[in-house]
């Protein structure tokens, strides 16, 4: 996942800045989050949506899902519509890692990559928030 060319655009939304080792849940277990949820919206607009615009490369998200499970694992996965130079490809992206809760949020840190997200644990909802590129990922059960 941090490799050159789209892979470094990518690298860009999961990681994020900040951090706090303050574990939620009763003797630090993980929270009730632990599930498979749906990509519901990027920056509260509905999929497809627009996630990276660089030069001539265009990225829409068009479906994605997020996997948190109880042994503090992750699989977020995105399926991206690349337009470059008039020319459409389809991809799909999978990074894998683990989480950690600190207070009333989460944070996914990504294999092979010294960063994380920062996602925040909403009654019915994940709100996955990346600084890199100001994106925000909205994810339901």
């Amino acid at each position: 996942m941090c490799s050159r060319g789209l892979g470094t655009i990518l690298l860009l939304w999961i990681c994020a800045c900040g951090g706090s080792d303050n574990p939620t849940g009763a003797g630090g277990d993980p929270p009730s989050v632990v599930g498979t949820y749906q990509l519901r919206s990027v920056n509260d607009g509905d999929l497809p949506a627009p996630f990276i615009e660089e030069g001539q490369r265009f990225v829409e998200v068009t479906q994605g899902t997020l996997v948190l499970r109880a042994d503090r694992s992750f699989e977020h996965t995105l399926g991206l519509r690349v337009t470059e130079g008039g020319q459409v490809s389809t991809q799909s992206r999978v990074t894998t890692g683990g989480w950690e809760p600190s207070r009333d949020n989460l944070f996914l840190v990504p294999e092979g990559c010294g960063c994380s997200d920062l996602v925040a644990v909403l009654v019915d909802r994940l709100v996955l928030d990346e600084c890199q590129t100001g994106n925000s990922l909205e994810y339901v059960r």
